[in-house]
Parts: structure tokens; C-alpha cells; sequence
């Protein structure tokens, strides 16, 4: 009997002041570090699968929460969540550094190779990425970028360096 309404979120970013969020995590673990960012692709060909992604800012989540309490007409509804555009991971990377002022080299690496490596690996406390996070990320997470106007009646916050600019603040976790 209760009135409910499910947001699903694509992967969240936005100033998480000293807490970690998406892009803060990718900065510090693949943008940061002296060595290569790892550029995850499908299959054999970076050309032939990219991972898809629609990064939706922390603000506009609240929005959408905010809105379904306000807007009866939004009451026994599922909405995906995400920002303006469907970016491909090592697009994500690249903004990721672009906003933090560094230069970086992505790596190429078939994400089925990485999983195997997961697999031998994973039990490694240095080891950056686990077996459950390189399925999620194969898997893709896109949603329709026209959803999240016809529930706050504004464009979302698009992911570029200017709202990435919190990471040039970020402070390194040992």
C-alpha cells in the first residue's frame, strides 16, 4: 500500500567532498598512478567493442528524488537514470585526466583477459579491479538520454572537465 517510486542510476559522479565516487576512483586508481590507464574494450578489437556508459551527476539524482516526492505523476514508476551522453570508458578516462590536468597513455586490454587475470588475482589486495566489477563493467550501463528531462524538465549536468573539476583537489588514499 505504500507509494513508491525506483530510480536506477548509471554511474554517479559529482563532488563527494573526500569521499569516494566514481570519477574520483578512477582517478586514483588508473589516472593517477605512474603507469598506464587500462582502456577495457569486448571481445578482440578495441575497435570492435567498447564499454558503454551514462555518467549522471550527484545533483541530478537529488533532483529526480526530489521531483518524484513533489510529482504524484511520477508515484509506481521505474526510471533509469544518466546524463546526456553514452560514453565509451576510455572516453570517461580521457575526461577523467583532461580534468585533472594530467597527460595520460590508456593501454588497450580485451576485458575476457583482464577477467582471467581477475580470476588468478583477484585475492590480491594490489590487484585494481575485481572479477564482479570487470562483469558489470562488460555488461555496459546506458540509459536513454532523453528519460532524465521529462523528469526535472532541465538537461542533466553533462560529464566534461569542467564538472570534473573537483578532481584537482583530490588527495591520494594510501
Amino acid at each position: 500500500g505504500l507509494e513508491w517510486t525506483i530510480f536506477r542510476p548509471s554511474v554517479i559522479f559529482g563532488d563527494s567532498r573526500g569521499q569516494m565516487e566514481f570519477a574520483t576512483q578512477l582517478y586514483q586508481d588508473m589516472i593517477a598512478p605512474p603507469i598506464p590507464a587500462v582502456g577495457f574494450f569486448k571481445g578482440l578489437s578495441p575497435s570492435g567493442g567498447q564499454l558503454l556508459m551514462s555518467p549522471v551527476h550527484v545533483t541530478d539524482v537529488a533532483t529526480a528524488f526530489v521531483r518524484a516526492i513533489d510529482d504524484d505523476s511520477l508515484t509506481g514508476k521505474l526510471f533509469e537514470l544518466g546524463g546526456p551522453e553514452v560514453l565509451s570508458w576510455t572516453s570517461i578516462l580521457t575526461r577523467i585526466a583532461e580534468a585533472s590536468g594530467k597527460k595520460k597513455w590508456i593501454l588497450p586490454m580485451p576485458v575476457g583477459l583482464m577477467q582471467v587475470a581477475a580470476f588468478l588475482l583477484d585475492w590480491a589486495p594490489a590487484f585494481p579491479v575485481t572479477r564482479d566489477q570487470l562483469t558489470m563493467l562488460a555488461e555496459g550501463n546506458t540509459v536513454d538520454p532523453g528519460v532524465f528531462p521529462g523528469i526535472t524538465g532541465h538537461t542533466p549536468i553533462p560529464f566534461t572537465a569542467e564538472h570534473l573539476r573537483y578532481l584537482k583537489q583530490v588527495t591520494l588514499q594510501p
